[in-house]
């Protein structure tokens, strides 16, 4: 599972981005939590990812990955 820093913040002229470089600006930090080869994310043991942007990194780890099916399903509910 690799853990990497993203940083959210509002562009000169309106919008918000999310980037995995540091902008020279005010930026809240969050999280793009990536699960290993065969492996995905989980939190709760339910729902599960093979990556997730969140704002808290604790408390996330990494299971054997399902069926192709139910990842699909999970990536179109992401929400962070």
């Amino acid at each position: 599972m690799q853990i990497k820093n993203l940083y959210r913040y509002a562009r000169d002229g309106g919008g918000v981005t999310t980037s995995l470089e540091m902008p020279e600006a005010d930026y809240t930090l969050m999280y793009r939590i990536i699960a290993d080869e065969n492996k995905a994310i989980t939190k709760n043991g339910a729902d599960l990812y093979p990556a997730i942007d969140t704002g808290i990194a604790e408390g996330w780890y990494e299971v054997d990955a399902p069926a192709d099916e139910l990842m699909e399903e999970n990536i179109a509910n992401i929400s962070v």
